[in-house]
């Protein structure tokens, strides 16, 4: 299996942690993960393979995380700091603090995350986008007024429409048309019981994981809008959402080392920005990343 993706990953993020005058505790999770990542790649590089796992089979899940930490913080801030580069400067610093390992307990840290990493497929699917409340707004093109989103990453089923409620409360609060963006990521593990293994298998299904991931997107998304007036009677019916999944995990043969995403939007005939979720849904769709 291949790492110069993690090895250009780390040094992406050497110079993004260097250029945005980051510091964070040598002891912070994720710059821990770093390390063991360097440690790995140092002896990979100059050690006969066997020797390696030897060594490093005890550890594998702490260096699968590690390298999930570093592809995820890397490929977003690449993608924003050309056009985020003040607004860059606190998010990273949290996240680098704080642990967004993959199916971890609640955290800020992984709460960010979640909006730069929508920010910055948004920025690749050719939007203008800012990062402020209600956590994104999104412009240009094609869509017909300035879009709110409220990026929201629950932990929980029973936060799910909490989550929700807070994000619609954002854009009224802001003044913005828009919509909540769900991460249904922690959720997915927990519901499949993923979350207890030592790293996700995709090559378990005969499904392709892309066809796996967007088919749970999809109906999450119908269900969470059917659903909403029967849970949350006292709120105003869900017109727009969006739901993703990022996940990575070993697919193919050789295995390798693979993320997978997918994202869906459901609307009702009352939504007042179908146009524009269209607009946006279509750009995002003719991204690499949605493409299976």
């Amino acid at each position: 299996m291949g790492y110069e993706q993690l090895r250009k990953g780390l040094r992406v993020m050497d110079d993004h942690i260097a250029a945005l005058g980051l510091r964070a505790s040598p002891e912070a999770t994720t710059v821990m993960q770093m390390e063991l990542a360097r440690a790995f790649l140092d002896e990979e590089a100059t050690l006969p393979f066997e020797q390696v796992y030897k060594r490093w089979d005890s550890r594998f899940k702490e260096f699968y995380d590690a390298q999930i930490v570093v592809r995820m913080i890397s490929d977003a801030v690449t993608r924003l700091l050309p056009y985020q580069k003040p607004q860059l400067t606190a998010c990273p610093k949290l996240v680098l603090t704080g642990s967004i390992t993959q199916g971890g307990p609640p955290e800020q840290a992984r709460d960010l995350l979640y909006e730069l990493w929508l920010a910055a497929l948004l920025v690749e699917a050719g939007f203008s986008i800012k990062l402020r409340e209600p956590d994104i707004v999104l412009e240009d093109n094609g869509l017909t007024q300035p879009i709110g989103i409220a990026c929201k990453y629950p932990s929980s089923e029973a936060k799910l429409h909490e989550n929700i409620s807070i994000g619609y409360s954002q854009l009224e609060r802001n003044g913005l048309k828009g919509f909540v963006a769900i991460s249904f990521d922690q959720l997915l593990l927990k519901i499949t019981g993923l979350d207890k293994s030592k790293f996700l298998d995709f090559r378990q299904s005969r499904r392709h994981p892309q066809e796996l991931c967007q088919s749970v997107t999809d109906q999450t998304a119908i269900n969470l809008v059917e659903n909403r007036s029967k849970l949350c009677p006292s709120e105003a019916p869900l017109n727009e959402i969006m739901v993703t999944v990022s996940l990575a995990g070993i697919y193919g043969e050789p295995p390798a080392f693979t993320f997978v995403g997918a994202v869906s939007f459901d609307t009702t005939p009352e939504s007042e920005i179908a146009d524009d979720i269209r607009t946006i849904f279509e750009a995002l769709h003719r991204l690499p990343s949605f493409r299976g």
